[in-house]
């Protein structure tokens, strides 16, 4: 593989200027005409000679658009490797059509030029393809920040604990690492694993998951590698590791993975082929690994219980979930989160004593707890504002002797029966509660606004209104 850059006149420069293509042709002849002409068009250029070869590159480097001349006689096998590292880049073709084995993989051509094309042609068709790669990489990296935001609100809440979590995932995602996420039940595990194919480079490539409980050991190695053969039964079946070839793969739990499927995975990995059991032929499996486990792993290896090799394998990068004991300062945010999400249309009322009391509780299932707690207690009070009575009594149990302190009288005025005498303007039990807000907030106006249900310029105007300074 070799590389030339930009060395043209200004003029031809500026039509492809930082296109950079990789060139695909056996012939060494037409190899040089094909890198001069695109050089002196002021693309950035390297040089294959072959299907087969291209695909390591591809994989490795950031080419924009590909040019596939003769790419000689190439191996039946390569085109499903070769357009997983394709990956979206538009395939500029020179004279050929592409073969039905081609076409079967999913390749399909940008734009096909007569052999031999002219330098204009040339030019020109790398414009184009150059303008459409780039025109694709930001619409994917719009779409890529729009969903982080909202992924990450759902991991993140607000700027609490997990806050370093979500800064680590966003670079780890757009790398093409292995990654193992470690985490006790309920904290999220799932969907942090999730949240790294959706930023990743292989976010509109096949997404499968494996989750290692919900099988028996017995099963998980078919429905990891697949069958075929004599261990089929009703006919060949695709694993996991097939189904997620280009994209992702998620192992759920990895340390329920049997021995002999920790094995069989390490030798897959190495190879990048999957042989399916009974099977005699290998088939690529191209696949990013994403793994999950609540389990010290490196304990599990030094008993001898998990392969070495594979731990650091899966392990390259990895995130972890801090329990949601050791965040409280999260619960707030997650409380208002989960009822949202729940109830969407009217999520209901939390009472500050009620919150008290969550913050208080150390949550051993994590934000699953959390969630079942939450539904529960919506639905015991009727569906109205949540109070402290209303949760589980091991959690109220949490609080201990503090209840009543911080549950007094003043505390649940809002919430208890008024007769017609207590009624006041509603102008003034509005001024009266923004006031209280913005007081218990500590003049946090963001934050108030947020506890209110308005947005932060309604909120300046009512307090200039009531002739508060901001």
């Amino acid at each position: 593989m070799t590389r030339s850059h930009a060395a043209g006149s200004p003029s031809a420069t500026s039509c492809c200027a930082s296109t950079r293509v990789l060139v695909i042709e056996s012939s060494s002849r037409r190899r040089a005409r094909l890198e001069e002409q695109l050089v002196h068009a002021g693309c950035s250029v390297a040089l294959g000679t072959s299907l087969d070869e291209a695909v390591r590159p591809l994989n490795d480097s950031t080419f924009d658009v590909v040019l596939l001349g003769d790419g000689g006689e190439p191996n039946e096998q390569v085109w499903s490797p070769f357009s997983a590292a394709l990956a979206g880049r538009p395939l500029v073709l020179l004279g050929a059509a592409l073969p039905p084995l081609a076409r079967e993989a999913g390749i399909t051509a940008y734009e096909c030029l007569p052999e031999p094309a002219t330098r204009a042609q040339l030019s020109a068709a790398m414009m184009r393809a150059g303008d459409h790669r780039r025109v694709l990489s930001e619409n994917r990296r719009l779409r890529g920040q729009l969903r982080l935001e909202s992924r990450l609100d759902e991991i993140v809440g607000l700027d609490g604990g997990l806050r370093s979590l979500a800064e680590r995932l966003v670079r780890v995602a757009a790398t093409e690492l292995a990654v193992l996420v470690r985490g006790d039940t309920g904290s999220g595990k799932n969907l942090v694993a999730r949240t790294v194919h959706r930023e990743s480079p292989r976010a509109d490539a096949p997404l499968a998951v494996l989750r290692c409980r919900a099988l028996p050991s017995g099963m998980i190695d078919s429905e990891l590698f697949g069958t075929d053969g004599a261990e089929s039964v009703g006919g060949p079946c695709a694993g996991r590791l097939e189904q997620a070839h280009g994209g992702t793969l998620i192992i759920d739990e990895i340390a329920e993975l049997p021995p002999s499927a920790q094995a069989r995975l390490v030798s897959t990995l190495e190879a990048g082929e999957v042989q399916r059991l009974g099977a005699q032929r290998t088939r690529p499996a191209n696949v990013r690994l994403v793994c999950t486990s609540n389990e010290d792993l490196e304990k599990r290896v030094r008993e001898g219980h998990f392969r070495q090799d594979l731990y650091y394998a899966i392990s390259v990068a990895t995130l972890d979930i801090p329990p949601l004991s050791a965040r409280r300062q999260d619960v707030a945010a997650l409380v208002e989160h989960v009822l949202r999400r729940a109830f969407p249309k009217r999520p209901p009322r939390v009472h500050q004593g009620t919150l008290a009391v969550l913050e208080s509780y150390a949550w051993p299932g994590n934000v699953r707890e959390l969630q079942n707690v939450l539904r529960r207690s919506f639905v015991v009070s009727g569906q109205g504002t949540v109070l402290p009575e209303h949760l589980p009594a091991h959690v109220q149990a949490a609080f201990g002797d503090r209840l009543p302190e911080r549950l007094d009288e003043e505390s649940l005025k809002p919430y208890q029966r008024v007769d017609a005498s207590s009624i006041r303007p509603l102008e003034e039990c509005e001024r009266e509660l923004v006031l209280r807000a913005v007081e218990l907030c500590r003049g946090n106006l963001s934050e108030a606004a947020r506890r209110l249900g308005i947005g932060r310029t309604t909120l300046y105007r009512k307090l200039e209104r009531y002739g508060v300074s901001t």
